[in-house]
């Protein structure tokens, strides 16, 4: 069912002054100076003043869900698919502590949401008053921010900072609690008091050329690189995945993606391994774990994707970029590890990531004669590689101790032989 207030308001009527208008009336405002044009919901006693504001509010469209957890992944939905914030308008009580697996949905997968729950009376906070509940308590683990409002005159702010957190640096959800007698109450033209902030909406900061050298030189010298995207280029926008495509294709070296991360690369494209991890398809496993170079572009090397620590890339070195800093060096992939990372706008540095397949250790192209794609090619498919003996402990094996052939062209993979003498053949699947 969808409840969509378009009437205009009576001719000769004029919008109240900010200073007469209450808090609901006040965030509502603030909520479409920011963007927002949809909301989804379910009401309740803490949250009428909210929705008889947005009665007379033809600029907010309300879609009302059956249930507060349907209204955030609606939320989600919507986010994902505009760009923009979703914004869910739910009640105290049941209503907000409904909305702590949907919250958690949209931390985990960086998707931004504004949660806006009512509250019981502020006179009434702490006396386990009728469906009062610890919303900023309940919400904590599952926000990137929470604030509750305690006047008239901090709501546009508080909307404004919740707005500017759900969508900066690596997206997530936020809450605003909202009590009922601070959505009656009007602005009484004191200053507006500080809405606490969680953290300064920092600036692109420019990448070091020094940093993008580095890189450029590890990906030129590496044998077998292979590029692993995830869900961080999507939510960068199709102009990160476009440079994420023409610096894989520049490279010649294969690509996979986590789950998140499908539809940043074509899967059409024949460097396209498939998906990476436990749900991905062996050649991606296998490209991985032979790989001597990883570049990592907004992925957060999960447990589902890395297994066991210690096995994971044992003899590659990592490239990592990724916006959110806490993502940098959060898991050890494995005792060894020899990583570099920058913590930067993915969009931002897959962009500027293109000069690095012009550049060249002391200005030569790799090897001082093939192409760069050339050169990959050919550490893949090399004779030595193709004839090497089933003893050697740096190939995969398949269940009989045979080598599996890495990919000539992907995704045509080889079948091979361990000798003269076996019968064994292991040939790889298709591609994903």
């Amino acid at each position: 069912m969808e409840i969509t207030t378009k009437d205009p308001a009576p001719t000769g009527t004029e919008e109240a002054p900010a200073s007469l208008r209450n808090g609901a009336e006040r965030l509502l405002d603030a909520l479409v100076e920011g963007g927002v044009d949809t909301l989804f919901g379910y009401p309740g006693g803490a949250a009428l003043p909210l929705y008889d504001a947005l009665h007379g509010e033809p600029r907010l469209r309300h879609i009302l869900v059956r249930h507060e957890q349907a209204a955030v992944h609606a939320a989600e939905g919507y986010a994902r698919t505009t760009g923009k914030v979703g914004v869910v308008l739910v009640t105290s009580g049941p209503g907000v502590s409904n909305t702590i697996t949907g919250l958690l949905d949209a931390m985990s997968d960086s998707v931004p949401v504004l949660c806006i729950s009512g509250q019981v009376a502020t006179s009434v906070i702490g006396t386990n008053a009728f469906q009062e509940s610890d919303a900023l308590g309940m919400s904590r683990p599952v926000t990137k921010w929470n604030f509750q409002v305690r006047s008239a005159a901090q709501v546009s702010q508080a909307v404004r900072e919740a707005l500017a957190i759900a969508k900066s640096g690596r997206p997530g959800p936020v809450l605003l609690d909202v009590p009922k007698d601070v959505q009656l109450a009007r602005a009484d033209g004191l200053p507006t008091p500080d809405v606490p902030r969680a953290r300064a909406t920092p600036s692109q900061p420019a990448v070091p050329r020094g940093s993008l050298q580095r890189a450029a030189d590890l990906i030129s010298t590496a044998r077998r690189p292979v590029f692993y995207g995830g869900g961080g280029l999507v939510n960068s926008g199709p102009e990160a995945c476009a440079a994420f495509t023409r610096l894989v294709r520049a490279t010649g070296a294969p690509c996979t993606l986590t789950l998140m991360g499908l539809g940043a690369f074509p899967a059409s494209d024949p460097q396209w391994l498939g998906m990476l991890g436990m749900h991905g398809t062996l050649e991606a496993n296998l490209a991985m774990h032979e790989a001597d170079l990883v570049v990592n572009v907004g992925a957060r090397f999960d447990d589902r994707v890395t297994g066991k620590l210690d096995e994971f890339c044992p003899h590659a070195r990592k490239i990592h970029i990724d916006i959110d800093p806490s993502s940098i060096h959060k898991t050890r992939c494995a005792p060894m590890c020899r990583s570099w990372a920058t913590a930067d706008r993915c969009w931002a540095a897959c962009s500027i990531c293109q000069s690095c397949t012009a550049s060249r250790p002391n200005g030569s192209r790799h090897g001082g004669s093939a192409s760069r794609a050339g050169a990959m090619r050919a550490a893949w498919t090399s004779p030595r590689a193709r004839t090497r003996s089933c003893r050697s402990s740096s190939w995969p094996r398949c269940s009989r101790g045979c080598k599996v052939a890495m990919p000539s062209s992907p995704p045509t993979w080889a079948s091979t032989r361990c000798g003269p003498r076996s019968t064994c053949a292991s040939s790889g699947p298709r591609a994903g």
